[in-house]
């Protein structure tokens, strides 16, 4: 295969990429211009989508999570400090080139590019999470104030700052807590006397977390029964309210989204999430997750796996459940 054939079947591959995620925000116009005005100053600017660098330096690894990590620049548009179209870098490294795009879009101050991970990751439980500490830092705050699952002590934090480059964000945590390798023997017995109670008291903390559960809310489940022409075409969609820690991080390792991070407003009641799943006769499988304010009795968000929009089938039977229960439907 040339250079020329390659070249243009990694453009159309990239083209490809871009009009799926902009056919995705077709019903979120901010979304989808601000993901347009990203592409547009990443086209002008850098060669972060270029195919013909990418085809030279052979990273085209690194475009597929540099597409993700567009994507995840997008979806907190919101929080924006600056336009795009500001946007210039003189880096030549591709990774570079990514950070400063980053770096300009949400932070003032430097920030440690072991973080820059969280951006290229694919949408998970905790992505998001990680995406606002890199956030959090880069406007200047101790890594302590940010949400983390634990409480760090100030030696814990300098730790994290100082993490390698090579590291991801879990990796900086983990070893920040337990100690690096070439400092410290990572198991419990090789700690500090220190560190060694804090882990006592927060793993304790962590237990209990996974095991927290909320009530269940004054809306009802959904089942529905489809009716088809035979025994083996059976399906049987429900929607069911998730109430504890662990199931919302299940539910965000099914669908590769952040659900997860909703623990806490579920726990005090500000929202509540809901699973849509399909069982059928051969197979089961997580559908849709649904956001519902519980005060006002609003569907805010319903999302599929990579936060795709449900289908015009989910779309019916959420209006459905919508009907049976009294919501207003906001998506």
């Amino acid at each position: 295969m040339s250079d020329m054939v390659r070249k243009n079947q990694k453009r159309w591959i990239i083209d490809q990429a871009i009009h799926e995620t902009i056919s995705g925000y077709k019903n979120d116009k901010l979304r989808k211009t601000a993901f347009l005005s990203l592409v547009e100053a990443v086209r002008r600017e850098s060669d972060l989508l270029r195919p013909e660098y990418i085809l030279r330096q052979g990273n085209f690894g690194f475009l597929k999570s540099c597409f993700q990590g567009l994507c995840n620049i997008t979806r907190h548009y919101r929080d924006w400090i600056r336009l795009p179209a500001l946007w210039s870098t003189n880096e030549e490294s591709l990774l570079k080139q990514f950070q400063s795009l980053v770096n300009h879009q949400f932070t003032n101050h430097s920030v440690p590019i072991f973080m820059l991970s969280a951006w290229l990751e694919d949408p998970g439980p905790g992505c998001w999470q990680k995406q606002i500490w890199y956030r959090h830092v880069g406007l200047g705050n101790n890594i302590r104030g940010a949400n983390l699952p634990v409480k760090l002590t100030k030696k814990m934090a300098e730790d994290f700052m100082k993490a390698p480059d090579h590291f991801n964000v879990d990796q900086a945590l983990t070893c920040s807590i337990y100690g690096f390798p070439e400092k410290v023997n990572p198991f419990f017995y090789g700690m500090t006397k220190k560190r060694r109670k804090w882990h006592i008291v927060n793993c304790n903390k962590l237990k209990q977390e996974m095991n927290e559960h909320w009530k269940h809310a004054a809306i009802a489940d959904f089942k529905l029964e489809e009716e088809n022409e035979t025994a083996w075409s059976y399906r049987l969609w429900s929607i069911k309210q998730i109430r504890t820690r662990a199931e919302l991080i299940e539910e965000g390792n099914e669908l590769h989204h952040c659900v997860a991070d909703y623990a806490q407003m579920c726990a005090v009641g500000k929202t509540t999430i809901w699973s849509m799943k399909c069982n059928g006769r051969l197979t089961s499988y997580h559908s849709i997750t649904i956001e519902v304010d519980p005060n006002e009795r609003v569907i805010r968000e319903a999302r599929g796996k990579f936060n795709r929009w449900p289908t015009d089938q989910e779309q019916e039977i959420i209006q459905k459940w919508a009907e049976k229960e009294n919501l207003q439907i906001a998506i």
